[in-house]
Order: C-alpha cells, then structure tokens, then sequence
C-alpha cells in the first residue's frame, strides 16, 4: 500500500509482472508477502521472524513488483489545504479538505509541514460598520497523525502566525492583469501596508498596523473509517482547538472550538482510471471569541469538494473548492456572507514516503475570504 496515495489503481502491473513462479513461501519483509506463487501487498502487517528458503528468480521478482507499486499511479485524491487564513477569520478551528478517509493503519505516522501565505485586500463599509483588511498572513503549521487502532487515527496541529505588510502584492497586481481580474482595493493602496482594522460602535474597535507573530491555536483531530471500500471509502473526522494563541495580536481567537464531519474518497470516478474525487461536510461549534464577540455565530458549516487527476506516475493535478457559512452576524461581505473559495495545484511524490503538495487559491466570492494563497506542504511517512 502506497503511504499517501493508499488505495491507488495498480490495475497497469497485471501486464508487466502477470505471473510469479509458485514457490513454497511465506515471506513477510515490510509489507511485501508472497503467497501460492503471487506478490501481495499488505500494509501493516509486521515482520516475521520465521522465513523460509525463496527461489531467488521469485524473491527478484516480488521484489521488482514491490519497487513497481511505490510508482503506481494515483486514483485517490490527496487533497490540498483551503485553510482560511484571513485575520478575523483564519484562527477559528475550521478543518480543511486534507483530513479525508485516509486513515492511518495502526502503529504508523506521519509528519507534514505546511507554510501558507495569504493577501488580503478588502474595503468595505455598510451602515455602522467599515472594514479594512491591507496585508498578509503566513501560517507555519506543524502537525503529526498516528493511526491507533483498526480504521482509528489522532493528530495534532501547532500552527506558528505571522501578520505582515504585503511583499505579494506586486506579484498578486501582475497576476490578475494576467487572468483578466480587477484590482479592486489594491489600486488605490500603497504597496507594502499593513492595516487591519474593524469597527461598528459596539464592539470593541480592531485596530493593527504592526508587524506580528507567534503561536497560534493548537487543534487535536481524529478520524474513524467506517467504510473501506477502496472505490468510496467514508470516515468521521472529529476536533478541538485550543485558545494557546494570543487573540489580542491576532494569533488566536480566545475560544475552544469543536468539529464534527464526515469525509468520502472516490476513486476511478465515472469509471476514468486515475480520475478521484472527495467530498467533505463539517459542522463546527466556535467557542466564544475574544474578538466580535456580540457579532460572532455559535454554529458554522464547511463544504468541500474536489478532484484529482494523475497525469504522470508521481503527478496528481488537483481542482477543489469550498464554501463557509458566515462566521459573524454583519453586513460586511468578508465576515457576513458564506466565504467561497476555488484551489488549484498539484501533489508531487518524492521516493515512497515524501510528498510535496504546491497550490494556489483564489476567493471566488470577492472579499469574502482573503484574496490569494499560496501554499506549500510536505508529507513525511516513517517505513
């Protein structure tokens, strides 16, 4: 089994290694056995002491088979991140599209690291209340995930947060000239600006124009796989986040949140080899924040949905999208109106137990969730 891709379409092997001499064996060395003369792959089985005598052409030839499988192409959808990094809205414990079906196997882990940069560029005033967003948000997040028992895993996210003036923003300028898009609010900023600022009269006024950074908001997970069906695989994802960051610099949001959704992996969508789709739907409770609070929602929905395509044996392109209910109870778009949200990139496998995943996201809905983000992750699997 492939440590990211696990229920890969290795379909394409029949034709390079059919048939394996039958030899009387029983070798398990990591998760390759040979069994009535065919190669099995069996993921989480443990190393037997006991081996026997092996013909040395069928031992070759398992093991070729082995090394052909960690390059076997894709047909599960390893999705990207589309964590909403916005100031007022990022530090809430919403999980994105990554915490899918793909459940751990017991006794296994895995470390990722994931650096998140995203633009902001917003203006808005309704009634009594006025916004501005001027900047950028990067996240450095640290996390770890160990399968527990039979289709049962826990993790954990350490998130590090910096709000910065714009170093984008002359890059972001030339790329909506590229794509056809308006400037909008940055055509009438001055390049490299920090200023997130928020008032209504009632709430407390939010009002940054310096640099920061820190720790933010540490969130446990879990996943149950329910349904292992390699072509619809289905988990329940659970999580807690934590108020560790400082939500007087932006860098928590002063609340214990909770989330409660249900993840589905397709592979071989509409019968395509290589073609996989997923779909995920949370509830999330949000504890009562430090910021807004008079303005802030008990309840908040996330939908996610996706698919992956793999055009090379270690390239898989992938398109997502996703929508938030609103986060806050107001007239301005960015905190009152569903956040909607396209990502586009792909996953790239590095040996067997490496992947590095490049994206880049836009707010479909303009203003209602931050303008560009870009994003890089790796993927680390012990073997």
């Amino acid at each position: 089994m492939d440590p990211f891709w696990p229920n890969a379409d290795n379909s394409w092997l029949a034709t390079r290694f059919a048939f394996f001499p039958k030899a009387d064996l029983n070798l398990t060395a990591d998760n390759l056995t040979q069994s009535n003369g065919r190669c099995l792959w069996t993921a989480g089985m443990p190393i037997r002491k006991k081996m026997y005598a092996v013909n040395p052409s069928t031992f070759v030839r398992c093991a070729m088979a082995a090394a052909a499988l960690l390059l076997a192409p894709s047909a599960e959808s390893d999705a990207l991140h589309d964590h909403d990094n916005g100031p007022l809205t990022g530090y809430f414990g919403i999980p994105d599209s990554t915490e899918g079906s793909n459940i751990l196997v017991q006794g296994a882990g895995q470390w990722s690291a994931l650096l998140m940069s995203a633009s902001h560029s917003i203006s808005d005033a309704r009634s009594v209340e006025s916004i501005i967003l001027d900047g950028e948000t990067t996240r450095l997040e640290l996390s770890y995930r160990r399968g527990i028992g039979p289709g049962l895993e826990l993790g954990v996210e350490l998130p590090y947060v910096w709000h910065e003036s714009g170093g984008f923003d002359s890059f972001i300028d030339n790329w909506h000239g590229w794509l056809g898009f308006p400037g909008g609010f940055r055509d009438n900023r001055a390049k490299g600006q920090l200023e997130f600022q928020y008032t209504d009269g009632v709430a407390k006024p939010v009002d940054y124009r310096k640099n920061e950074n820190g720790i933010g908001d540490v969130r446990l997970f879990a996943g149950w796989r329910f349904r292992d069906d390699p072509k619809h695989a289905m988990a329940v994802r659970f999580g807690v986040k934590f108020p560790t960051g400082d939500s007087e610099r932006l860098l928590g949001s002063g609340g214990t949140d909770l989330s409660l959704g249900l993840a589905g992996d397709l592979t071989r969508f509409f019968g395509i080899s290589g073609l996989s789709a997923y779909y995920r739907a949370s509830v999330i409770s949000i504890g009562e924040p430090d910021l807004l609070v008079e303005r802030s929602n008990d309840f908040v929905g996330h939908l996610g949905l996706g698919a992956g395509y793999t055009i090379a044996e270690n390239i898989e392109l992938l398109l997502q999208g996703a929508v938030r209910s609103p986060l806050y109870e107001s007239a301005i778009e960015n905190l009152g109106e569903p956040a909607v949200t396209l990502t586009f990139g792909g996953n790239f496998r590095l040996f067997s137990n490496f992947q590095i995943g490049i994206g880049l996201s836009e707010d479909l809905s303009v203003q209602s969730a931050p303008d560009v983000a870009f994003q890089l992750s790796i993927k680390y699997q012990p073997q």
